[in-house]
């Protein structure tokens, strides 16, 4: 992008101008115009199909933007040669730097003020002709260096307008206008200096300033324009149904970003009711590894669930360590939340007493994150003396600042105080809904629910129950359980810290293909739903699934479902005997686990069934792990023998309206938690779905 000004002072890097640019690029991509020249859609519906998303698009993009706002330059960018202040300095200093000169040289050569006026606006006139001809030669909103620094340097000649003030008899009128102009020439030969040291200290941000705008625009681009806009020409172009893998584009499925790639779910949808309704609260949200828990927390903080007539919510999301000590991670929290309130509130100004300072907020921020890691402490001294001489008194005050850290309950006074300083700030907004303070705290769910993740509990939740202020909290299902049992009767810690479990569970396929709508253009029903039972219903699995039959697809065109799936086995079936052979030579039994070790490693010579069959039987021993381990690589090998046998060239568009593929995927599911469960249903699935 070339701008004539710089984007931070053209109003280039507005978020309503980014996302302007990007729809543009948007609809002239080839995909897009194809569909509107072939009458499946015109510009103004895919126009009104962004309409009320400006928000979730522009949060996709939030990362990206964030690193802009970052690298753009500060104050000092004003004065930049081809900023708007700097562009006048460079235009005027050198017309008062000559004029001011050829004052001076008529004061030396004793002209009258008359012919002094009159060298004067000879020379001004002279630099007004050399303006002219740089405008003239202007170059791509920039000035040559070589040249603005020797133009500039003439500003410096106005200091000469003073021996001019001394030397002339100047009537009264004229001094005064010649002591007003001498204080414009000094001001711009201040202005010159200051420009020039700038130019050379930051000479390279401007650069990295631009690379991060376009990395911004790009993002929203691909990662919230695309999906869109993919998402409506799927749902005005029937569905494909064809056995021929054919992708005409991707957008950000190679990406993998789980953030940019997050679709509402009924769980966020849930979750977004209960804090839209509540003053506050605490929220558990569960449900298994992989689901998307942490997805949501993300798309959560990250504003994709604030509705449009919403000012920005403050929210900070942190992770929960395995290994803690949970005081320290409640210092850990209240630090986070201020170094988001002096990100957020550190560009407000406060007028106080007719005074322009930091925003309270900020600089109560400050003084909270000094007094985290010290107490400040003042020590008196007097001491005095007599004698003979005379008698002496002095004394001296001193700071100093010891490394004691507050205790547990005078932190979590102050991080409760200080969030409620937050809310009320928050609540002040008048002209949209006050933003909230979401604190979103991931991975406790990886402690479960044992005494570890309830002594972390009994110690966070006392800053909880904070009016204004809304904690989301990643548990485990084991934790869930808790939570519901407490309606019979038996009371946890998890019932007494939380005010609503949400669940986040699988996916089933209806959700699973409108992930895929949104980012993959013309990937049938058939490769979709292959994505989809491989995945298992789980999110972060089917990202991973479809990114490999992209890739498939990207390397030989127009490969059949067969061969796809092929390929798709075979990498799986790999992936899980290694890992299943690496995991049995740490079992107690080896002697007894070399027919299966055997059989794993080598070639596989049967069909997946009876390899499936023959490693169920390959192992007879006592080691519970051993038969944990073949009885999953049993059931996973049969999940993908049902894999390669339902997705043939004779599933057809009638075939897969009779099949549940919900099923299969929770087969997948099985296979992994319990494999005998997983096994029955699979034999069940083939007994029913066998042409």
């Amino acid at each position: 992008m070339d701008y004539d000004l710089p984007p931070w002072h053209s109003g280039a890097d507005r978020p309503e101008r980014v996302l302007e640019r990007a729809v543009s690029a948007a609809l002239g991509r080839p995909e897009v115009t194809r569909a509107v020249a072939s009458g499946q859609v015109t510009r103004d519906v895919l126009i009104d199909s962004l309409a009320g998303a400006e928000t979730a698009v522009l949060a996709a993009a939030g990362q990206a933007e964030q690193r802009y706002r970052t690298e753009r330059p500060g104050w000092y960018a004003r004065f930049a040669v081809n900023a708007p202040i700097g562009r006048w300095v460079l235009l005027i200093t050198p017309v008062l730097g000559l004029a001011a000169l050829g004052s001076f040289v008529a004061a030396l050569i004793g002209l009258s003020w008359a012919g002094v006026l009159a060298v004067v606006g000879g020379a001004a006139v002279l630099a007004v002709v050399v303006d002219l001809l740089l405008l003239m030669n202007w170059s791509e909103g920039r000035f040559s260096r070589r040249v603005a620094i020797a133009w500039l340097a003439c500003g410096v000649l106005s200091l000469t307008v003073m021996q001019a003030l001394f030397r002339l008899d100047w009537p009264g009128w004229a001094l005064l206008l010649a002591f007003v102009g001498s204080l414009a020439s000094y001001s711009a030969a201040f202005l010159s200096i200051r420009t020039l040291l700038r130019s050379f200290r930051h000479s390279g941000q401007d650069g990295v300033a631009r690379a991060a705008l376009v990395a911004w625009e790009e993002s929203v681009l691909v990662d919230g324009v695309l999906p869109v806009l993919y998402s409506k020409l799927n749902e005005v172009t029937p569905p494909v149904h064809a056995t021929v893998l054919a992708v005409r584009e991707v957008s950000s499925l190679v990406r993998a970003d789980p953030l940019r790639m997050h679709v509402p779910t009924p769980a966020g949808a849930v979750l977004a009711g209960l804090v839209d309704r509540l003053d506050g609260g605490s929220f558990a949200v569960a449900g298994p590894r992989g689901a998307g828990k942490t997805n949501l927390l993300r798309a959560f903080c990250g504003g994709r669930y604030r509705s449009e007539d919403r000012a920005p919510d403050l929210a900070v999301l942190v992770s929960a360590p395995v290994d803690y000590v949970p005081q320290e991670f409640v210092v850990h929290l209240f630090a986070e939340v201020c170094e988001a309130v002096i990100d957020r509130f550190g560009q407000r100004a406060a007028r106080r007493r007719g005074k322009v300072g930091p925003h309270p907020l900020v600089s109560l921020a400050r003084d909270h994150l000094a007094v985290l890691n010290y107490v400040r402490t003042y020590a008196d001294e007097i001491s005095g003396k007599g004698g003979f001489k005379g008698f002496e008194l002095a004394g001296k005050r001193a700071v100093t600042m010891a490394g004691r850290a507050l205790t547990y309950p005078e932190v979590v006074k102050r991080f409760r105080g200080f969030l409620s300083r937050i809310a009320a700030e928050q609540a002040t907004e008048r002209e949209l809904k006050p933003g909230r303070v979401v604190i979103g705290i991931d991975e406790l769910d990886r402690i479960g629910a044992g005494e570890p993740a309830r002594r972390l509990l009994n110690e966070v939740k006392a800053v909880f129950d904070v009016q204004g202020c809304y904690y989301l909290v990643s548990v485990s299902t084991e934790a869930q359980h808790d939570f519901e049992l407490s309606g019979i009767g038996l009371r946890s810690v998890f019932d007494s810290s939380f005010d609503e479990v949400v669940r986040v569970d699988y996916l089933d396929f209806e959700y699973a293909r409108k992930l895929l709508r949104r980012y993959v253009l013309d990937l049938s029903e058939q490769f979709q739903a292959l994505a989809y039972v491989f995945s298992g219903g789980l999110a972060r699995q089917l990202v991973r699934t479809a990114r490999a039959i992209v890739e498939l697809g990207r390397e030989q065109p127009g490969r059949e479902i067969a061969d796809v799936v092929q390929a798709l086995v075979d990498a799986e079936l790999t992936r899980a005997c290694q890992a299943t052979a690496d995991a049995l030579t740490a079992v107690d039994d080896r002697d007894g686990v070399t027919d299966l070790l055997r059989l794993l490693d080598e070639r596989r010579t049967t069909d997946l069934k009876t390899h499936s069959e023959n490693l169920r039987a390959a192992y007879k021993g006592r080691s519970d792990r051993a038969r944990q381990l073949k009885d999953t690589i049993a059931a996973r090998t049969r999940f993908l023998a049902t894999v390669q046998e339902t997705f043939t060239a004779d599933l057809t568009e009638d075939r897969m309206r009779a099949l549940d593929f919900n099923e299969l995927a929770r087969a997948r599911r099985y296979a992994g938690t319990n494999p005998d469960a997983g096994l029955a249903l699979l034999r069940d699935i083939e007994r029913r779905w066998a042409p």
